[in-house]
């Protein structure tokens, strides 16, 4: 499909995915375990980070008592928390750092884990209005401030991606989203 059809098609008639139980159909359950990956991969290579090839859907509600959206544990020792936000309202950098934490103690708490622990990765997905910054994806991770050396990668533990889905679609209206380079801008549209 052209890129000039594509536009032309009213986005409320794309499936919304940002309806909580769409989205945990599509990416948090075994059927769909190939778009799962596919979806994580998109996202994580933007950090530099091996592909996924395999992953473990951990049900929330009977192993963890948190309030995430869906956990996977991907083959290479990595938790990754997958989050979307319906409100109009910014989560604050608290919240997200929240969730992060959340995903990262849990590995203690249910004993599932033993020193080292894994990385903890937190997808976060929201729709409220764009924010001041310069892309619609933002990855954060730990890093020495005079430097901006990464903590070495055995340590590595904390990483937040941040989507800012008002900015995308912002962008995506002004052309300057490149959906035929861009995996993760496709699978965001």
């Amino acid at each position: 499909m052209s890129k000039d059809t594509l536009r032309k098609i009213p986005l409320e008639q794309f499936m919304d995915l940002k309806l909580d139980c769409t989205f945990k159909q599509l990416f948090g359950s075994e059927e769909n375990e190939k778009f799962t990956i596919a979806f994580l991969n998109a996202m994580l290579q933007k950090a530099g980070r091996d592909q996924v090839q395999e992953i473990i859907l951990i049900n929330q509600k009977k192993e963890r008592p948190s309030h995430l959206n869906f956990v996977v544990e991907a083959a290479r020792n990595q938790l990754l928390n997958i989050e979307i936000q319906l409100s109009n309202e910014r989560e604050s950098a608290e919240g997200m750092l929240y969730h992060w934490s959340r995903l990262f103690i849990d590995q203690m708490q249910f004993g599932q884990m033993k020193y080292p622990f894994f990385p903890a990765i937190m997808i976060y997905i929201d729709n409220a209005p764009p924010a001041q910054t310069e892309h619609y994806h933002s990855t954060y991770h730990l890093h020495e401030v005079k430097t901006r050396q990464r903590i070495e990668p055995e340590y590595d533990m904390l990483e937040i991606h941040s989507i800012e889905m008002a900015k995308f679609l912002q962008d995506w209206h002004a052309g300057t989203v490149a959906l035929s380079e861009d995996v993760l801008a496709r699978w965001l549209l």
